[in-house]
């Protein structure tokens, strides 16, 4: 980083915040920090610095389907290459043996990562992935689900 380019200070209920601007390589940052040099907060650019460090949930589309017509199914899953690799999506599950525990299902389960929730919706949103299901959807019966990952505690203590 660069020194810092500019300085500055406000009172924040009575507590001294000093404001540097640093020229940084991904752009201009913004650190507040309290009178003993505790950063406060922090941006680059437009984002928040602590959203930057920390990891991102994943966005999944989980789909449930049974096929009726393997040849516009066929279709489908052709036109659908493109904007998946366009949003980042990638197959975790396509297809597989399955182990039949609880409740209602069909004969074929999906599940693509993306990098995030809104890469996930925004796949399904574009005009490419809606044309694609056209073909799913007059091919299959079948559930959709966007849901966002987790990046919590886990079972043993492991993050």
């Amino acid at each position: 980083m660069a020194a810092g380019l500019g300085k500055g200070g406000s009172s924040t209920s009575g507590l001294m915040v000093r404001h540097d601007v640093i020229a940084a390589d991904e752009g201009t940052s913004e650190v507040e920090q309290d009178i003993d040099g505790h950063v406060a907060a922090a941006a680059i650019g437009s984002v928040p610095l602590w959203r930057k460090m920390q990891p991102m949930p994943k966005g999944y589309w989980i789909a449930h389907v049974d096929v009726s017509d393997p040849e516009n199914y066929d279709k489908y899953r052709a036109a659908i290459q493109a904007p998946l690799a366009e949003f980042g999506g990638r197959y975790v599950v396509r297809g597989g043996e399955i182990s039949h525990a609880e409740g209602p299902h069909r004969s074929r389960n999906v599940v693509i990562e993306f990098p995030s929730p809104e890469a996930a919706q925004a796949c399904y949103d574009s005009p490419e992935y809606q044309e694609a299901a056209k073909f799913r959807k007059s091919a299959a019966s079948s559930e959709l689900m966007i849901i966002a990952g987790y990046d919590g505690p886990q079972p043993g203590g492991s993050a």
